[in-house]
């Protein structure tokens, strides 16, 4: 909520929080996934379910490739998709 509180679009809203984690917590990485409903392509113009994923990833999660592939299994696992 804080940082979806202003206008912005989906991709610098991952990004904010990705980098605010990192910065705070200082781990050896970070992966944030954000999925989301856009209201404004469902409720005018194209009228149908606009659902968009985004992701950012830094450190280990961006360098290592094995840490970034378990990520992206168990993010995907969890949203029920194989």
């Amino acid at each position: 909520d804080h940082f979806a509180r202003k206008p912005q679009v989906q991709e610098n809203l991952t990004n904010e929080i990705a980098h605010f984690l990192n910065e705070n917590l200082r781990p050896q990485g970070i992966g944030v996934i954000v999925k989301a409903t856009h209201l404004c392509m469902e409720m005018r113009g194209v009228k149908h379910s606009s659902m968009m994923t985004t992701s950012t990833l830094l450190g280990s999660f961006l360098h290592d490739a094995t840490v970034r592939a378990e990520f992206m299994a168990l993010a995907h696992a969890r949203n029920g998709a194989h």
